[in-house]
């Protein structure tokens, strides 16, 4: 785990709520600020609003400024959000992940996500050497040389800087939604890499803090999912190893159970657009290739990465937009997809993990990628086509009870 990179990265994160406004979500829905609304049939629902975040980037071709969408995410009544790009570019030639930061108005409950670094290391002296003298020559592609770390001495030792005053709640926990079906998105990922000689290995948790968190009083999840790929070298091999996934789950103590299910539907809801994973890799592409004739290695890693991005970004696309008209269709290309994204570290963990299905609007024909796990789902029909309520109660009716709008049932494609 990159301890130094990760807390560089923590430390900056500390003042973003203070040092700009966060955009705030509308609404008067009858839930409370961290929780859910209880139903007449004794379940819960949650109102939740897709908020999405553009920014202003240059036009390497016209050298124009043009506005282009960042990311989207699920977010509850009231809740402020913000967006910072992150660290600039790794030893995995990661580029434009992003600090996304999304809580209360007061700050006492939210998500924070952390855009690691992925980092080096290799049992080859001669790779070793050649991988520190193009970072030397080449200065726009820096690279930390670090040995990798077990899965859980690193989350014991980001937990004791993270949060110094706290204390660790039990052992590292499974990640409902992704830590059971990890084994099956590595498989998937591995079959992806056959032709190349690599190969990939995860793991994933959650380890329960207690402690101060910007000042305030909280109980959190700290939350990972560690990636590292290996492949044949002179003499041994090399280990890419990746953090895609590190984020924190907080509320106020004694507040964390009851607001558990909320902070990981906010957290699973996250999609980074893929216009702007593209965008980042095609300058990182753009720099490889005024490079690669002085480097044999860079004009293969550019065109391995040329056609990893260009899948990755292509099923990003299909599975969002719900193109699938079957469910064994959705299922696969949902599958496929996480496991594109495993293999493919470019592109920050965040849509993959939960439990995701694609849902249909009866009234309109249109799809849309939910959380599964809530069991049903209701859609806005005012012509806002972002506001939803999910509930685990079959026989909740929204209409006439969560404000003006009209509500339409989603139809979950089995």
């Amino acid at each position: 785990m990159k301890i130094q990179r990760l807390l560089f990265t923590i430390f900056l994160s500390s003042t973003l709520f203070f040092s700009a406004r966060g955009q705030q979500s509308k609404g008067s829905y009858a839930q409370t600020a961290q929780g859910a609304a209880p139903t007449a049939a004794g379940g819960h629902a949650w109102k939740l609003h897709r908020e999405e975040k553009t920014a202003e980037v240059t036009d390497p071709n016209t050298q124009q400024n043009i506005h282009m969408k960042i990311m989207n995410m699920l977010l509850p009544d009231g809740w402020k959000f913000n967006v910072r790009p992150g660290a600039g570019i790794d030893c995995a030639y990661n580029d434009g992940r992003l600090l996304v930061a999304a809580a209360t108005q007061d700050e006492t409950t939210g998500i924070l996500i952390y855009p690691a670094q992925a980092t080096f290391y290799s049992t080859s002296r001669i790779a070793m050497q050649q991988r520190a003298a193009f970072s030397q020559q080449w200065k726009a592609f820096p690279c930390t040389i670090e040995q990798p770390q077990s899965f859980d001495a690193g989350m014991h030792e980001v937990a004791t800087k993270l949060m110094p005053d706290g204390r660790v709640l039990g052992s590292i926990e499974p990640v409902p939604g992704l830590s059971e079906q990890l084994p099956q998105i590595v498989a998937g990922a591995n079959a992806n890499l056959a032709r190349s000689g690599a190969r990939i290995s995860a793991e994933a948790g959650r380890l329960r803090l207690s402690g101060t968190f910007n000042g305030k009083p909280v109980e959190m999840w700290m939350i990972a999912l560690q990636t590292q790929r290996t492949e044949a070298a002179p003499g041994g091999y090399t280990t890419i190893s990746d953090l895609p996934l590190f984020a924190v789950a907080y509320a106020p103590p004694g507040k964390l159970d009851e607001n558990d299910r909320l902070l990981m539907t906010v957290l699973s809801s996250v999609q980074v657009d893929p216009e702007w994973s593209n965008f980042n890799q095609q300058g990182v592409l753009h720099m490889l290739q005024m490079i690669a004739d002085a480097n044999a290695t860079v004009a293969r890693i550019r065109r391995q990465m040329e056609a990893d991005n260009a899948a990755a970004a292509a099923q990003q696309a299909q599975i969002r937009a719900g193109a699938a008209n079957y469910a064994s269709e959705v299922r696969s290309n949902v599958a496929h997809n996480r496991a594109a994204a495993l293999d493919h570290s470019s592109q920050q963990f965040a849509l993959y993990m939960g439990d995701q299905a694609v849902y249909k609007n009866p009234a309109t024909g249109q799809s849309v990628q939910l959380p599964s796990s809530y069991g049903h789902v209701w859609a806005s029909t005012t012509g806002n086509t972002n506001d939803y309520i999910l509930t685990d109660s079959a026989s909740y009716d929204p209409n006439g009870s969560a404000g003006s709008a009209g509500w339409t049932q989603l139809q979950m494609v089995h």
